[in-house]
């Protein structure tokens, strides 16, 4: 089954998989068992996503270290351990903006969002929309076009999108 999904997840990052308009029941997707869990595992799938960077190296817009956030200056050296926290910090920080603007979302939606929005910094409309609406599927054809870096599509970025989608659909679930 955790196959399954992750291959659909990719067929949507792709756009090689028709998809339905047809409303999905909201958030149909069970919430786990244990929510912290949930959370913890969408966390450490983001800092897999972006690696570990001890020195700050320029990614589009900053410098950044760590598992991907900005780092205080050019060059800035950190170790593992602040890398998580910081990375902990900015994580929670769009765990609580999703949940203040989404308090309807479960826990996998949450996190895989989170996720997301620590990536890209900000959801369009339509994006917005589809969350408010509560329609997974819909969120995920929506979060598989957030794949360009530059006005090209990049394929790192891809690939995390599809890594997301799959969480959010489920697959690995414990």
């Amino acid at each position: 089954m955790k196959r399954i999904i992750y291959a659909l997840a990719l067929m949507l990052a792709s756009g090689n998989l028709a998809t339905t308009n047809a409303p999905l029941n909201r958030y149909e997707l069970s919430e786990p068992e244990s929510i912290d869990t949930t959370i913890d595992d969408a966390f450490d799938l983001l800092k897999e996503l972006e690696g570990f960077a001890p020195v700050a190296k320029w990614d589009v817009n900053a410098w950044r270290n760590g598992h991907g956030t900005k780092a205080a200056y050019r060059g800035e050296a950190i170790t593992k351990a602040e890398a998580g926290r910081r990375a902990r910090q900015t994580f929670d920080k769009c765990l609580a903006e999703l949940r203040a603007d989404y308090p309807e979302l479960n826990s996998r939606a949450a996190g895989a969002l989170a996720s997301m929005l620590y990536n890209v910094g900000s959801f369009g409309p339509e994006l917005r929309a589809a969350i408010r609406a509560g329609h997974p599927e819909k969120i995920a054809r929506i979060m598989a076009r957030y794949v360009k870096v530059g006005g090209a599509v990049n394929k790192g970025v891809k690939a995390r999108r599809a890594r997301e989608i799959t969480f959010l659909l489920g697959a690995g679930q414990k």
